[in-house]
This record gives structure tokens, C-alpha cells and sequence, in this order.
């Protein structure tokens, strides 16, 4: 991080994340909320990139974020070329656990 090796960061999250499904057939990697909105709010984009190219060539996988800020994510991967991404995220009424508002657009303009 200090050494802005963002592509370094990516693995690791990833490395992190399929280390305990080793042997086993992993169709989606999760990107965890705390990376996700972390590398969201630092601006740090590119490192959505890095992610999902390394789930999909070294996994076979499927890249899938979760974040408590559905709407921001969207229109950030989208932006990255990420057409329908995976996204999981809580969505209530009383906005629990949200960011954004429910009515912020999904796509970018």
C-alpha cells in the first residue's frame, strides 16, 4: 500500500480470499466489503481491474464484490468496462448497513 503496488494488493486480497477453498472448484471470488469500500473511498479503481483479471485467469472465477455502497460500486465498474458485475450488497427500506441512497442510479451517464 505504501508503495502504491496496487496489482501486489489485488493478489493478496485474492490469494486471501481462495486460500481456504484450495482443491475445491470456485466459480466466484468474493472481493470482501472492507477491501471493497476501502479501495472505493481511496479511489484506488484500477484495483477492481487487477481483481477481477486475476479471479478470472488464475481461478476461472468469477469476480464478485461486496460493499455496503451498491450504487458507487456500480457506476465505478461500470466506468471500467464491467458490464453486469456481481454485487452483493444489502438493500431495506430503512437503509441499514447502506450508503448511497436506494434511489442513486446503478449506471454511470
Amino acid at each position: 500500500m505504501a508503495t502504491k503496488d496496487v496489482e501486489g494488493l489485488a493478489n493478496l486480497l485474492i490469494e486471501a480470499e481462495v486460500k481456504m477453498f484450495a482443491g475445491l472448484d470456485t466459480p466466484v471470488v468474493f472481493l470482501q466489503n472492507v477491501a471493497t469500500n476501502f479501495l472505493l473511498g481511496l479511489g484506488m479503481h484500477e484495483a477492481f481491474r487487477m481483481f477481477a483479471d486475476c479471479a478470472r485467469n488464475r481461478y476461472r472465477a468469477e469476480p464478485s464484490f461486496i460493499t455496503m455502497n451498491a450504487p458507487l460500486l456500480a457506476r465505478t465498474l461500470n466506468r471500467l468496462g464491467m458490464e453486469q458485475p456481481i454485487i452483493c450488497a444489502n438493500i431495506n427500506k430503512i437503509g441499514f448497513r447502506m450508503c448511497g441512497r436506494m434511489q442513486a442510479p446503478m449506471r454511470s451517464s
